[in-house]
């Protein structure tokens, strides 16, 4: 197509292909429509991830709370013997948070395995403000659901703990 003429010619032949059912369009016009369906998926997908995450962190806070619900009478008995429950809380958290940061750790490290090829194939940079916000909002979502599962099963009394136990 001569320069310029793009338009003309564009119309020339969806005027002549009418008849077969034919359209003609640019290609800018066709990779717009391609990338905003593109786009549509990766937000969905985005969204889906945003919900696991949620779903695994509450998740996460009901297994924290099981197991302290689980320990309540080792944790009234150390509380018999003088372990305030501050101890108690750190106590619980240093129990809780190494498994934690080594399953995050794995996740980040396989998140970045698999997205590396990829990036580099198509030499593409890498998000990595938008990465470490949410690698930050998972941190900091299941660091707080582990101090809020601690929190609520060690509020009661331990005492009824130590008489089951």
């Amino acid at each position: 197509i001569p320069p310029g003429r793009g338009t003309e010619v564009a119309d020339g032949l969806a005027r002549s292909l009418a008849t077969l059912g034919a359209s003609v369009e640019s290609t800018a016009d066709r990779l717009a429509r391609f990338n905003s369906v593109q786009n549509t998926y990766l937000a969905v997908f985005g969204l889906l991830g945003w919900l696991g995450m949620l779903i695994a962190t509450l998740g996460l806070a009901v297994v924290v709370w099981r197991n302290i619900a689980e320990s309540r009478g080792e944790l009234a008995l150390l509380r018999a013997v003088g372990f305030g429950r501050g101890a108690l809380l750190r106590l619980v958290l240093a129990e809780h948070l190494p498994p934690l940061g080594y399953g995050l750790a794995a996740g980040v490290i396989a998140s970045i395995v698999a997205v590396y090829p990829t990036a580099r194939l198509q030499e593409a940079a890498l998000p990595v403000g938008s990465l470490a916000v949410q690698i930050g909002a998972i941190v900091a979502s299941a660091v707080l659901c582990v101090l809020i599962a601690a929190g609520v099963a060690l509020r009661g009394e331990l005492l009824p703990a130590l008489h089951e136990e």
